[in-house]
């Protein structure tokens, strides 16, 4: 399975933003396109395509954007902090989603520490994004923790804890 990152380009016809996100996100959905699929559709998978992350010295938040089949669209790095934590909202995840038009989400990200045991403020920001997903009609699959050496922690395998 090969899982690219990058992130958003844009070509003359897109509106130019500040940030450069549109810019980034058309030549890396062009860029998936060109190579093989990618499934998402376990946690197993999603910790392997960002296996990466396992690596990263700061918590670095990601978001995979899927389309119904849950076929990888675009993998774009969200937000990235310091080394024991990370703030990140909603509206930046869904911005890259709904740019991407997917229809399902998995939201990675990693623990530096190597142990993939979420925070409260964790489980809480999943719970917001999860809230926000179903207002705008886009599916939370996951959000995955990923420790060191192939450790990690699914949201979806936990029971999804926070959603009720």
């Amino acid at each position: 399975m090969k899982c690219l990152s990058g992130g958003i380009t844009m070509n003359r016809s897109t509106q130019r933003y500040s940030d450069g996100h549109l810019y980034k996100l058309k030549i890396q959905l062009k860029h998936c396109r060109d190579t093989a699929t990618v499934v998402l559709d376990r946690p197993e998978a999603t910790v392997k395509c960002f296996e990466d992350l396992s690596r990263q010295p700061q918590e670095t938040v990601c978001v995979a954007c899927l389309d119904t089949r849950n076929q990888l669209i675009v993998r774009h790095t969200v937000f990235v902090g310091s080394t024991d934590m990370v703030f990140f909202n909603p509206r930046e995840i869904l911005r890259t989603a709904l740019l991407a038009m997917a229809t399902r989400i998995v939201v990675v990200h990693n623990h530096p520490s190597g142990i993939p045991d979420p925070s409260r403020d964790d489980l809480e920001v999943t719970a917001k994004l999860n809230e926000a997903c179903e207002t705008i009609g886009i599916e939370l699959l996951d959000h995955v923790i990923i420790g060191r050496e192939g450790q990690f922690w699914s949201w979806a395998l936990a029971g999804k804890p926070g959603d009720e």
